[in-house]
């Protein structure tokens, strides 16, 4: 049996990127009231925004794969943001990660943390995904659920 697959869609990946980020800006709205802009650097973390006059970041993304969260263990970070992450940690800048699901009325939160980024990491299969990724599998560290809040927005 061959797997889906599907080519990268650059359409398709900014309006998710889109939809992404205004339910992390809804979600800090509603619920901190604090309001998120976008990071004017486009290869940075996506959104920036202040609390008690200082910057946080957060970064958005949609879960294409599930309709409602199935949050029972644990979620994975794909080793291609970690980078991302360490350097804010290692700034000691406050960096989350909002994912939403595909509605956007649920969006998971994570405060990361050095404790976070030194759990191990771990092959995990990212089939089915683009066919531009060389292989089949990406290091990940698996976040154990106690470390995600889920919003309903």
């Amino acid at each position: 049996m061959e797997e889906k697959t599907k080519d990268f869609d650059q359409k398709t990946f900014l309006k998710n990127d889109a939809f992404g980020k205004e339910s992390a800006k809804k979600l800090f709205l509603q619920k901190y009231k604090i309001k998120l802009k976008d990071n004017d650097d486009i290869y940075g973390t996506d959104l920036i925004g202040f609390y008690q006059d200082k910057p946080f970041y957060v970064e958005a993304s949609v879960n294409n794969y599930f309709k409602q969260f199935y949050l029972d263990k644990w979620m994975a970070i794909w080793q291609r943001r970690i980078k991302k992450f360490q350097y804010h940690i290692n700034k000691k800048q406050n960096v989350f990660w909002a994912i939403c699901n595909q509605s956007g009325k649920k969006v998971a939160l994570l405060k990361l943390s050095q404790d976070i980024l030194d759990l191990p990491q771990e092959p995990l299969n990212r089939q089915p995904l683009e066919r531009s990724f060389e292989s089949n599998s990406e290091n990940v560290i698996k976040v154990p659920k106690e470390h995600w809040r889920v919003y309903e927005i």
